[in-house]
């Protein structure tokens, strides 16, 4: 089966503000999958905004995630 990857490329300063990110429609990954008889092929695509500390810290959800987070790893002492 052919595959084709595509990379981050970031400048100069690194930044994820300053990452820019290759996109493929769906009909160009469908053309270079090759067929594969009785198996099904699945394409998932998952986006989020990139979220910074100082933005994260403020979010009520996100805390009460990060202290169940160190209540696990403090209980199983790792």
């Amino acid at each position: 089966m052919s595959s084709t990857s595509s990379s981050n490329e970031s400048s100069s300063s690194g930044t994820p503000s300053s990452l820019s990110r290759k996109m493929r429609s769906l009909d160009d990954l469908y053309e270079v999958t090759n067929h594969i008889d009785d198996v099904t092929l699945y394409c998932y695509l998952a986006t989020c905004d990139t979220i910074v500390f100082e933005e994260a810290i403020n979010d009520a959800k996100w805390r009460i995630a990060m202290d169940g987070e160190i209540a696990s790893i403090e209980k199983n002492d790792t």
